[in-house]
């Protein structure tokens, strides 16, 4: 398996190589700042995956010279092989102890050093020359980046699936580097296609985020180097490679968000932090949004997804982020301020406003969770799920309704007793066991209703 492993990173090697090349002799051809930009990042991942392809070999002579040693020691009760010390004993261990303590940090640190010079260096160009993509054949450049993402893709795929399955931490980064060619070899064909339909300019625009991301990786690096020399160490546990980016193992990679989130956790903390309900419920939470994919940007509010299966708050912001996009695309401003004030209540009765960027544009007197006035809204009771869009077309009265009605049940916490809830005071219960009806939210779905908890017991 590990002769497989061994042969699967020298062609992570060969590939980004190759591909490194082409992009290199593509750029200059077609005068593509962004594929001269990505050639950088197959460079680096060639060292990255040539040092971890390294690595692996000393790993494998190990794990051969560690079943060797068992062999003589089943075949000899009592030898001076063993009364020898460990270093003679067991040479290759001893090799790749040194090259992880000693060579790995000094490549991570020249790695940083690299990744910082080529963010300045092509900075600086790009700023300094303001032309555009200018391809003698831009149908060539679409179909040479093209192939070149394919195979990339193909040879990614493989890599990282097997690395998956073995769970082999040395070839992952190899393919995970792959993957990223193939992803960068594919915009730069979608930059060759716009180049090919009049528009240029947006090789520069690729060119300016691939530099931001080769620095965004620079500072990764950097941290990691940091945060190294105060992470716990744990006995037996295999150190996490820190010439390996999260951020290109999260572009490249389909492990998701998640996977490397809960990875980078555990391994700083020295514990499962993804394995604390706190963390399982915001996954599972947030993980949900992916239901709005494929959403039509409109202020409109109608929508197909079932709002009870959503953490309500993410639900909110959602649906509002995306009516503020549709805002900006029709060149309205990109922020808005909501500011919500709840004047106190005389027994049951108070008054609820709603600003929009400081302006008054809604209030209601209220008589417990009943709306008494004024019209459209008066006789709706805010703790029923309504269609708060018929009393009004107007889609922004819509949105200052929704926000008010949700700033009244968060207000609600103030009936609650909450130097308890702060102390910690009283029995810690689910929300089941505290009478809340399942399925009203994701809290109270049937996954986390007898899980979750309202106190600091996570």
């Amino acid at each position: 398996m590990e002769r497989n492993q061994s042969k699967n990173g020298l062609v992570n090697v060969l590939a980004l190589l190759a591909g490194g090349l082409a992009l290199v002799v593509l750029s200059r051809y077609e005068k593509s700042s962004s594929a001269e930009v990505g050639a950088v990042f197959l460079l680096v991942g060639l060292l990255v995956s040539l040092v971890s392809w390294f690595q692996m070999r000393l790993e494998a002579r190990e794990e051969a010279e560690r079943l060797e040693v068992e062999a003589l020691s089943r075949s000899r009760n009592d030898s001076a092989l063993f009364s020898e010390s460990a270093a003679e004993t067991f040479p290759a261990r001893r090799a790749r102890e040194q090259f992880e303590r000693w060579l790995v940090p000094a490549f991570a640190v020249l790695l940083c050093a690299l990744e910082g010079f080529a963010v300045w260096v092509f900075y600086t160009s790009l700023v300094q020359d303001a032309g555009s993509m200018s391809a003698p054949d831009p149908t060539l450049a679409l179909a040479a980046f093209s192939g070149i993402g394919l195979v990339l893709f193909l040879l990614g795929k493989y890599a990282s699936r097997l690395a998956q399955l073995e769970d082999s931490r040395l070839l992952r980064p190899g393919a995970s580097a792959v993957l990223m060619g193939a992803l960068i070899a594919g915009a730069s064909a979608l930059v060759a296609a716009a180049d090919w339909a009049g528009y240029p300019q947006y090789d520069r625009y690729l060119a300016y985020g691939l530099v931001g991301l080769l620095g965004l990786v620079a500072v990764e690096t950097l941290i990691a180097l940091v945060f190294e020399v105060y992470r716990p160490r744990v006995k037996g546990k295999a150190a996490r490679l820190i010439y390996e980016s999260r951020i290109v193992g999260l572009l490249g990679q389909s492990g998701g968000l998640f996977s490397t989130a809960a990875h980078a956790l555990d391994y700083q903390f020295g514990f499962k932090v993804s394995e604390t309900w706190f963390y399982k419920f915001f996954e599972g939470a947030l993980a949900k949004l992916d239901h709005f994919v494929g959403e039509e940007i409109s202020l409109r509010r109608g929508s197909q997804i079932e709002a009870r299966t959503h953490c309500t708050h993410q639900y909110d912001l959602a649906r509002f982020a995306i009516a503020q996009a549709a805002r900006f695309e029709a060149g309205l401003p990109g922020t808005r301020q909501y500011d919500l004030r709840l004047l106190d209540r005389v027994h049951t009765n108070f008054r609820a406003e709603i600003r929009c960027d400081h302006r008054l544009v809604m209030h209601w007197e209220m008589d417990g969770a009943a709306i008494i006035g004024p019209l459209p809204y008066a006789g709706m009771d805010t703790r029923k799920r309504l269609d708060w869009g018929v009393p009004s077309p107007d889609p922004d009265l819509v949105e200052a309704a929704l926000m008010l009605r949700r700033g009244l049940m968060i207000a609600r916490s103030r009936d609650h007793d909450n130097v308890q809830f702060r102390l910690g005071w009283g029995p810690d219960l689910s929300p089941r066991e505290e009478g809340h009806a399942p399925g009203v939210c994701h809290t109270y779905s049937d996954e986390f209703i007898d899980s979750a908890r309202t106190r600091n017991s996570w």
